[in-house]
C-alpha cells in the first residue's frame, strides 16, 4: 500500500474529488502534461497472479489505459511512438491536492478514431520479454546474479533487498535457452523464492509474498460481493525438475514435495532446479514462505483507492457486519 497522509485516509471515503498530473514523455524526451478535463477514461490494472490460477513466481504486467479527448486535435500530431506516460493521482485534501505516484507506463498502443485516442500502456515487466539467448551471464550463478544480470540487461533496476531466502543459492549450468525470455527466468527465480515479482512505483523490480497486515486496508462498502465461504490454507507445494548426468548423459524427471496433501499449489518444470540437493534447498524455502498461507477467494466492487496495490491485504466487512 502507498504511504499517504492521515487526511488523505480520511478524504477517500468522503467528497473524492480526483485530479490528474499524469505526463506524456515523448521519444524525444519532450512532455505533454494530462490533466482530468484531457482524459474521458482511466483505469490502472495489477496482479500477481494470472486470473484462473493461483501462482508462485508470476510476473504479470501492470497496464495503463486511458482515452484521450482529442476533439481539439490537441494531439493530432503527435507522434506517440516508444513514447511513455508518468502517472500521479491525486486527491482534494481539505484546500489542496495530495499526489500518489503510480508508476510509468510504455505506450503499447495508441487508437486513434478521431476525437479520442485510445492508449494502451504498460509498466517495465514487458522489458523482460527479451530472448535469454542474449545473456552473457557465466554459470555457477547465484539467484541474485541471474537477476541482476536480467534486470541490467533488459533496463531495469532490481531491489536486492526484496529477494529474502534464496538469493544465495547457485545454479549450476544454464538452462536452454532456445525458447526461453528473461521474463521466464525471472519467474523461475520466484518459484524458488516463493514469491511473486512485480514493478513499484519507484521502478525497481521487487518479490514479494502475501502477509497478513496488522492493519489491512478495510472495506466496508462494496456495490457487490461475492466469496468462499471459508478460507484455505495452502498445506503444500509440488514442483517438477530433470537430474542431468553428463557421463552417462542421461536425463531423469523427478518430482519433489513439500508439506501435506490438502491444497497443494503444483508448479511446471523448473529448469534452474537441477539436483536432488537443489531440490531439497527449494523445498526448505517453500516450507517457509508459501506452505501454511491463508487465503480467502472473493469478487467485490467497491469505490477506487489509487493507494492500493496487488498483493496488499485487505479486511472486508459485508452488509451484515461480518469481516474477513
Amino acid at each position: 500500500m502507498i504511504n499517504v497522509t492521515e487526511k488523505y485516509k480520511e478524504y477517500i471515503k468522503e467528497e473524492r474529488i480526483f485530479s490528474l498530473e499524469d505526463t506524456i514523455i515523448l521519444k524525444d524526451d519532450s512532455q505533454i502534461p494530462l490533466t482530468m478535463s484531457d482524459v474521458l477514461a482511466y483505469s490502472i490494472n495489477s496482479a500477481t497472479s494470472s486470473d484462473s490460477t493461483f501462482d508462485v513466481g508470476s510476473v504479470v504486467a501492470a497496464k495503463l489505459s486511458l482515452t484521450i479527448d482529442n476533439t481539439d486535435e490537441r494531439f493530432e500530431d503527435v507522434d506517440l511512438t516508444d513514447a511513455r506516460i508518468s502517472t500521479k493521482i491525486g486527491l482534494l485534501v481539505e484546500d489542496s491536492f495530495e499526489y500518489v505516484t503510480k508508476g510509468i507506463f510504455y505506450i503499447n498502443s495508441a487508437q486513434d478514431s478521431g476525437d479520442t485516442i485510445v492508449i494502451e500502456a504498460y509498466d517495465k515487466i514487458l522489458f523482460l520479454d527479451l530472448p535469454y539467448a542474449e545473456s552473457t551471464l557465466a554459470y555457477p550463478a547465484t539467484i541474485r546474479e541471474i537477476l541482476q544480470e536480467a534486470c541490467t540487461h533488459c533496463g531495469i533496476t532490481l531491489d536486492t533487498t526484496t529477494i529474502g531466502t534464496g538469493a544465495n543459492y547457485i545454479v549450476n549450468s544454464r538452462p536452454a535457452t532456445d525458447s526461453l525470455t528473461f521474463r521466464d527466468i525471472v519467474s523461475y527465480c520466484g518459484k524458488i523464492l516463493g514469491k511473486y515479482a512485480y514493478i513499484s512505483a519507484d521502478q525497481k523490480l521487487k518479490f514479494a509474498w502475501y502477509e497478513k497486515s496488522n492493519s489491512p486496508y478495510e472495506i466496508t462498502e462494496q456495490s457487490s460481493l461475492t466469496k468462499n465461504r471459508s478460507s484455505m490454507t495452502i498445506t503444500g507445494a509440488r514442483f517438477g525438475y530433470t537430474v542431468t548426468t553428463v557421463k552417462e548423459a542421461t536425463e531423469e524427471n523427478k518430482t519433489a514435495f513439500v508439506g501435506t496433501e490438502g491444497y497443494v499449489l503444483t508448479m511446471e518444470d523448473n529448469p534452474l532446479i537441477q539436483t536432488e540437493d537443489m531440490a531439497n534447498k527449494v523445498m526448505n524455502i517453500l516450507r517457509s514462505s508459501v506452505v501454511g498461507t491463508i487465503i480467502r477467494v472473493y469478487s467485490l466492487s467497491c469505490l477506487s483507492d489509487p493507494t492500493i496495490e496487488a498483493g496488499d491485504s485487505i479486511k472486508v466487512t459485508d452488509r451484515k457486519g461480518r469481516s474477513f
